[in-house]
Parts: structure tokens; C-alpha cells; sequence
């Protein structure tokens, strides 16, 4: 009987350092060990970019500034709401077609409260509270497609980076985490960033998610995918994590494939229109916000009256960053990440060599 039982004991033991074995090696080969990663080619240049404006941030009331709010960079003399920048002319160009003109600024406006205006942007970020838990809902609106970017950690370091580390080394109004872009290259399947091309192979077994550079964001199936067919529309991001979220009408799916379909916390990315987007954060795995599952998510989007919607990396990874800091708590102290989604005013001088 006690031989059995050390045979049992040594069999177990054997087991957890077998297991052990297996994840030290997963995480040297997916979170150490990392190659360079340099794009073969420019599927599209992007087009030029208005003037810059002018830096002229507007304080908020303090009262409408959460707990651990980023820091504002600079503060007005004048104070005056009927001292506030009109709506600009240049709005009347861009994805937009010259809609949702009062929502933009000629001159740059930071605030406290996770709002941003200029020219080319419009940002507000907005908590609200859905399926006890926390979720951050930041409102795009951009007239210049190049406002929304992707950063892969190779512009910037040799090694992975958190997110508001890459946000601050890219120079980012807010981003959140990305679609786990290194993981995606190293298997080899579709990786497309700011219109350089990484991976022009399609992912056989998940949904991917392309904002072309007209600003339309289409997800497609995997039985779905016509690279040919999407490369002619010129894909300017294609992303590769998913789920898609949300039906053709817009309503939320009764079921999700996805290996992590319960509750998580989440980052995701939704679609309005040319022009008009959401970045969304859901926090988890806290005594005040549980996180959500994917069918939560999806009715999150389809109450917020997206067309699309896509999942993104989530779990640890699932960060927003505003102004410098972190908007939402991270869990565990985040994780560092391959990639980010970002904002930014349009680099003209880039724009102008590209052309």
C-alpha cells in the first residue's frame, strides 16, 4: 500500500513539473524571447494631413474628475466658457464630410475629464456602470485617418512595454491595449499596421477586423476572408483577435466562439461610421467591477449603437491610458503588451513624404 501511494505522490509530482515545464516555455517564447519584427511593405500611403493646431487645453470642473485622474499639461489663463474655441471650417472636410462639425475645435482643448478637441479630433470619455462593472467608453470622432493608430513595441524598445509606456513613447492623446500583435506575427497570420504590412496571410480559424482607409471597419469570418479582394479597398489596420460582436443589423450574438468567453475584463473596438468610433475597457476581476462575458459585450455595443464591433486583447492586458496615465485600474499592475490602438494628431511631414 505504501509503495502505491509513493508511486501516486511521485506520478503527481511529476505532473505539476511537466506543467511547469510547459508554461516557463510558453512564456519564454511568448513574452521573453523576442524576434524583430520589421513590416515587408506599405500597402497604402496615407493622405496628407491638415495644418497643425495650435495648443489651447481647457480646464474642467473639479468635481467631474475621477479618482486618479491623469494630469493636465498645461492650464488657460481665461477660464471663460464664452472664451471657447468655435467649431472649425476644417471640419468640413475629412471622413466626416463636414457632420459633427460643433464637436471639433481649431485649437487644441485638453481636459481633465478624459476629453480632447482640435481639428482632426474629438474624444470624451464616459464611465458607466453595466453588469456590475465598470466600463469605459471613449467616443471617436476623427476627420483624418491617420488620428487612429496602432504602435507595435519594436518602434520603440526590444521588449515588450505596458501600455502607458508605449502610449507615452508614441505620443498618445489615450490608447488602449492592442490585438496581441507579436503572437499574431509569429504564427504567421494577418498583421497590417498604419497601412505597413506584416503578415498578408488570413487566420483560418478566427475573425478579423480591417479599418480600410476610406474609415470604414468591416469584421469578416474566416470563411469570409478575401484578401484580394480586401487589399483592392486598401486596408489601412487589420486586426487579428476577435470574436466579432455583433451581427449584421447590429444586435449582439446569442453565443461566442471563443475560448474565453466568460467573465473577463475587456477591451474591444467599435463602428459607427467613417469617422466615428468607440474604444471601450471593461474592468474586471476587482471587488468593483467583475469584468464581463462575451455576450455582455456585445450587448454593451449594440446598446451604444455601433454597426461593428471587435474584441481585443483583454484579461491583464485590458488598459486604458489618457494624457500620460492610466484611466482605467489595471489588474495586477497590467501586463506589457506587443501593441497599442492609439490617437494622435496626423503626423503632416510623414503624411507629406508618404505622398
Amino acid at each position: 500500500m505504501k509503495r502505491k501511494t509513493k508511486r501516486i505522490i511521485k506520478t503527481v509530482l511529476l505532473d505539476v513539473l511537466l506543467f511547469a515545464v510547459l508554461i516557463n516555455a510558453f512564456a519564454y517564447f511568448h513574452h521573453v524571447r523576442i524576434r524583430s519584427v520589421e513590416p515587408v511593405k506599405i500597402a497604402e500611403a496615407a493622405p496628407a494631413s491638415p495644418d497643425e493646431p495650435v495648443l489651447t487645453p481647457v480646464p474642467q470642473a473639479e468635481e467631474n474628475v475621477p479618482a486618479g485622474d491623469p494630469e493636465v499639461t498645461a492650464q488657460p489663463e481665461n477660464t471663460d466658457p464664452a472664451e471657447a474655441t468655435p467649431a472649425p471650417a476644417a471640419a468640413a472636410a475629412g471622413l466626416l464630410k463636414g457632420k459633427y462639425s460643433e464637436k471639433f475645435s481649431d485649437g487644441i482643448e485638453l481636459g481633465e475629464d478624459g476629453t480632447y478637441r482640435s481639428r482632426n479630433i474629438a474624444l470624451a470619455i464616459n464611465t458607466i456602470e453595466r453588469f456590475d462593472s465598470k466600463v469605459h467608453v471613449a467616443d471617436i470622432y476623427i476627420n483624418d485617418i491617420q488620428c487612429l493608430r496602432t504602435a507595435v513595441y519594436s518602434d520603440f524598445s526590444k521588449h515588450y512595454m505596458s501600455t502607458v509606456e508605449m502610449a507615452n513613447a508614441a505620443g498618445a492623446i489615450m490608447a488602449t491595449s492592442g490585438d496581441h500583435f507579436y503572437a499574431h506575427r509569429q504564427a504567421g497570420v494577418f498583421a497590417v499596421r498604419n497601412g505597413l504590412e506584416y503578415v498578408a496571410k488570413p487566420n483560418e480559424k478566427q475573425d478579423i477586423c480591417v479599418l480600410y482607409y476610406d474609415g470604414t471597419m468591416e469584421v469578416y469570418s474566416a470563411d469570409e476572408i478575401d484578401v484580394e479582394a480586401i487589399y483592392s479597398r486598401k486596408p489601412y489596420q487589420i486586426w487579428d483577435f476577435g470574436p466579432n460582436m455583433l451581427d449584421e443589423n447590429g444586435h449582439a450574438l446569442e453565443k461566442y466562439k471563443s475560448s474565453v468567453a466568460n467573465v473577463n475584463p475587456r477591451c474591444a473596438i467599435g463602428y459607427y461610421e467613417p469617422g466615428h468610433y468607440c474604444l471601450v475597457n471593461v474592468e474586471g476581476r476587482t471587488k468593483d467591477s467583475g469584468g464581463v462575458t462575451l455576450v455582455e459585450l456585445g450587448q454593451i455595443f449594440e446598446e451604444l449603437g455601433c454597426a461593428s464591433a471587435y474584441n481585443l486583447d483583454g484579461g491583464k492586458s485590458a488598459v486604458m491610458a489618457f494624457n500620460g496615465k492610466a484611466w482605467s485600474k489595471t489588474l495586477s499592475g497590467g501586463r506589457d503588451m506587443s501593441d497599442i490602438i492609439y490617437l494622435k494628431e496626423p503626423d503632416r511631414a510623414e503624411a507629406e513624404q508618404a505622398g
